[in-house]
């Protein structure tokens, strides 16, 4: 048989060469391994927080040009509206002066038709007193 004290010796040996093992698997692959793993995840982090940042400036944009979109219809709406204030003057300024002329062609046209009725009544009591003397001179000469 074998003694108890090989059998301890090899247990030794084999815990001291598993050790050992542990101690280069260790610096060999598990620190490598946990130290790559580590730097993925740091830069992952990194881009998550880049990409929040870049997703929060995104939204600010978007905020400001609503929000200028809505000032320049605002002030669209203003100029439109001033405009259209200023052609409503105009119209009225342009209808005022076409009243004006008109009610000064209509006097004068007015008047026009009274001095023509005058002279055309003057002619009429000329040809009148013309038509009245020649009949008077046909019935004087007609009893005479």
């Amino acid at each position: 048989m074998i003694s108890v004290n090989l059998v301890w010796q090899f247990i030794l040996a084999q815990m001291f060469g598993f050790i050992v093992l542990l101690f280069i698997l260790n610096f060999l692959l598990y620190k490598p391994v946990i130290e790559i793993i580590r730097k993925r995840q740091e830069y992952i982090l990194n881009l998550l927080a880049e990409s929040q940042k870049l997703k929060e400036e995104a939204k600010a944009k978007l905020e400001q040009y609503h929000q200028e979109k809505i000032n320049a219809e605002e002030e669209g709406k203003k100029i439109f509206n001033s405009m259209l204030e200023e052609a409503r003057k105009i119209k009225e300024e342009k209808l005022a002066q076409i009243n004006e002329l008109f009610k000064k062609e209509q006097a004068e046209f007015a008047s026009a038709i009274e001095q023509d009725i005058k002279i055309q009544t003057q002619n009429i009591d000329s040809i009148t007193n013309q038509i009245s003397s020649l009949l008077l001179k046909n019935i004087v000469k007609g009893e005479g």
